[in-house]
């Protein structure tokens, strides 16, 4: 099976690859830069569902409609060729498709999202916003969004881009010391210990890499994305997936010491306690579980997702939730303080 969860059409899933499909694919690729929605952590095949205006109001109607023409879940139902949707295209924008007179004023609108072509030799600091800012000491450019944290060890910064890579960057001066290439993007920060890095990636995959080559040390495989951020103490990583399970891993060979399941995605990042491991979950509940055996210690039913990662502050947990509120909790019993 091949293409882009998301932006690759149905029929694509069949084995049929013709110009059909690459319109569907290009109306998807335009409803993501117009309304700033990645269809990757999307139901597949359900563009028709979110139109562009529901999502950017700012979209023209005509263009709304013309979009959603080209994601039609059937190939019957979408423009008949590249042409026709060129022309589509050159109608909406006031250009007759022969070279003609414009018939009407070109139409902008606002969206969430802005694409920036520009000649390959300019350099960072030609396009950054912050450039001539004495206070900007350098940039280092990926090839898509920065959606999570960065760390930082030992002179070298550790960050994940949506462009598929985890990069190492020289903290002096903004240099690539090397790229990790994956399969999808990373929005888990990076936890540098020792020699090695690890971080979670949406293709289903937790890597370890060594920090001098950037070279695959070991990794965990989970059934769905693994968007939580690793937790580390004396030997060993905590990290969670959206499969719903928070796995305790030996870190220098990846051995799964234990795993404990909760009942919604997991994306908090673990906090690694005296004794516990404490981390949040969709299913609207707080969990502390044993760091040695993996047993359940306590939960506290918050009634709302909790993506928030918990800090320790004294002896209370702090972590916020989906409805709004910020809760402090005491770390050995899990009672509401």
């Amino acid at each position: 099976m091949i293409g882009t969860e998301g932006y690759a059409p149905p029929e694509q899933y069949r084995g049929i690859a013709d110009a059909q499909g690459d319109i569907c694919a290009y109306g998807a690729t335009f409803h993501h830069l117009i309304t700033g929605s990645d269809h990757r952590g999307e139901t597949p095949f359900t563009l028709v569902q979110r139109p562009p205006r529901r999502l950017n109001p700012a979209v023209p109607p005509e263009f709304g409609q013309l979009i959603l023409k080209r994601v039609a879940h059937s190939p019957h139902d979408r423009y008949g060729s590249v042409d026709e949707l060129v022309a589509a295209l050159e109608t909406l924008r006031g250009v007759k498709p022969a070279g003609g007179a414009v018939s009407a004023p070109n139409r902008s609108f606002a969206s969430g999202c802005r694409l920036l072509v520009v000649p390959a030799d300019l350099t960072p600091d030609s396009i950054s916003p912050m450039a001539g800012n004495e206070r900007l000491s350098w940039v280092c450019a990926t090839n898509d969004e920065v959606r999570w944290s960065a760390s930082q060890a030992e002179g070298a910064i550790y960050v994940g881009s949506y462009d598929a890579n985890l990069y190492a960057i020289d903290e002096t001066d903004g240099t690539v010391r090397w790229m990790f290439r994956i399969r999808r993007g990373v929005v888990s920060r990076p936890q540098p210990a020792a020699d090695l890095v690890m971080f979670g990636c949406e293709d289903h995959n937790a890597y370890v890499a060594s920090r001098q080559q950037g070279r695959s040390v070991w990794s965990l495989r989970s059934t769905t994305p693994i968007r939580s951020s690793p937790a580390m103490d004396d030997r060993s990583y905590s990290i969670g997936s959206d499969d719903g399970f928070v796995y305790r891993l030996e870190r220098v060979r990846g051995a799964v010491l234990w795993r404990y399941r909760t009942w919604g995605p997991e994306r908090s990042t673990p906090l690694v306690c005296e004794r516990g491991v404490l981390f949040g979950s969709d299913d609207g509940y707080l969990y502390s579980v044993d760091r040695g055996t993996g047993q359940l210690r306590w939960r506290l039913n918050v009634n709302a997702p909790v993506v928030s990662s918990p800090c320790l502050a004294v002896k209370a947990v702090m972590v916020g939730a989906c409805d709004g509120a910020v809760r402090a909790v005491a770390a050995e019993s899990g009672k509401l303080l």
